[in-house]
């Protein structure tokens, strides 16, 4: 990050990269010299500032163009292969155990297995076959997640080893990972011409590639190309890096019934442009809004700016 003249000061620099990670981001942001970025919310889109002895000094982000790669699946595929319950919370004493959750409703009880979360003070198990806690009396059996939701442990546990989200407020933990097909390849290469509204003179051209296989649920799908295109800047730069986190998690496409031809085969979960042109209502440009939209379905797939890559 630096303005136009000069880089930042480190203290300033290492201020707004943590500043542009943190989810929500604020639009002012206090640097250690006691000065203070304005209009932060539009770093990407050169509308950050700060003043500085009366002048307003323009504050950008610079990142380089990409180099022509791919990420070839299943080889590059990311996603938590252990499960470490202890980073997402903490087990509860038998005395935190007897106090009524507050965040359950007041409710003792499992939300998973709606089993007593107290033993009946003779120490007995959960009557119902749902529940994988064991002994109920156990204080370890306990477990209160960081968003203050609270389960049996192994309850929770087998909850995780399919979706790692809190079934009450469903705030993710661990990385999310989707049913996108395991075996497919992303291609990416600069092209010199300009998109439509964008005063970028390159463009950044991916494409992905789904050969024909079969779901893990064991359903057989048909295979697909579908080419996109980026603008060659900021914007640009930061969407293909957060696409290649959203391809290697398989949250980058879905597996549906195609709207056009109703066969089986990957869909969209995050929008790309497949046209140069035809405006925003044909996917493709002039659209002012695509960055911030393609942004937020990123988050809602657990994709954020703390997962962009190179941090120093």
């Amino acid at each position: 990050m630096g303005n136009v003249y000069e880089p930042l000061h480190p203290e300033a620099h290492k201020t707004l990269l943590d500043a542009w990670r943190r989810s929500p981001r604020a639009d002012r942001v206090p640097l250690p010299s006691g000065d203070a970025v304005e209009g932060f919310l539009k770093l990407e889109e050169d509308g950050a500032f700060c003043w500085n002895k009366g002048t307003k000094l323009p504050i950008e982000l610079h990142l380089p163009l990409p180099s022509p790669g791919r990420v070839q699946l299943p080889d590059e595929l990311d996603a938590d292969t252990t499960l470490n319950m202890e980073s997402y919370g903490s087990y509860l004493s038998g005395q935190e155990v007897a106090k009524p959750p507050p965040t359950n409703g007041g409710e003792c009880e499992c939300p998973i297995c709606r089993c007593e979360l107290k033993s009946d003070g003779g120490g007995n198990p959960p009557s119902s076959p749902n529940c994988m806690n064991g002994n109920a009396a156990d204080p370890d059996s306990v477990f209160e997640l960081q968003c203050g939701h609270i389960y049996h442990g192994r309850c929770l546990q087998q909850w995780f080893e399919t979706r790692r989200r809190c079934p009450e407020c469903q705030k993710d933990f661990g990385k999310v990972t989707g049913d996108q097909p395991r075996i497919a390849c992303l291609e990416w290469q600069m092209k010199p011409y300009a998109l439509p509204g964008q005063r970028s003179k390159e463009t950044i051209e991916f494409e992905f590639m789904f050969p024909p296989g079969t779901s893990d649920e064991g359903r057989a799908y048909e295979g697909r190309r579908p080419r996109g295109y980026l603008p060659g800047n900021i914007q640009g730069v930061i969407l293909l890096e957060l696409f290649k986190v959203a391809f290697r998690r398989r949250v980058m496409f879905g597996l549906g019934n195609s709207m056009t031809t109703s066969s089986y085969r990957p869909t969209f979960n995050i929008h790309i442009k497949t046209s140069t042109h035809r405006g925003a209502a044909g996917h493709g440009y002039p659209d002012d809004d695509y960055f911030q939209r393609c942004v937020k379905e990123l988050q809602t797939n657990g994709v954020t700016m703390v997962d962009f890559p190179g941090w120093a």
